[in-house]
């Protein structure tokens, strides 16, 4: 996450909480959701990348070098797996999507025993 302009990180910890959500509708209507941690992308996870297009390799190298790429934890905040497994067109209809959520100016100081929340 970067300002557009000046390409400065936009991810101060204090000041910003992003994580994962996978949210589901099952085929008896029930919705479900599971919380993801996320933490700064490391080679490790670089290397699961599908290849960069072409076009943006300068965009990509240069988000790689400014630690500003976020990935999803292996699993979730209760340390359960993840079922990454993505389907339905709409919200009305059996689906599974994934949100990435960034909510800037957290409103109350970050701790290790809230960083869940």
């Amino acid at each position: 996450m970067e300002d557009y302009d000046t390409n400065e990180a936009k991810d101060d910890p204090s000041l910003v909480k992003i994580f994962g959500m996978i949210y589901w509708r099952d085929i008896e209507d029930n919705y479900v959701n599971q919380s993801i941690g996320v933490h700064r992308c490391t080679d490790a996870d670089y290397k699961m990348f599908h290849p960069v297009v072409k076009d943006q390799v300068i965009i990509f190298d240069r988000l790689k070098q400014n630690r500003t790429m976020w990935c999803l934890n292996d699993k979730d905040i209760e340390g359960k797996p993840l079922n990454t497994s993505l389907y339905g067109k709409t919200d009305i209809v059996p689906h599974r999507r994934l949100d990435i959520i960034f909510t800037p100016c957290v409103p109350e100081q970050l701790t290790k025993a809230n960083a869940h929340l």
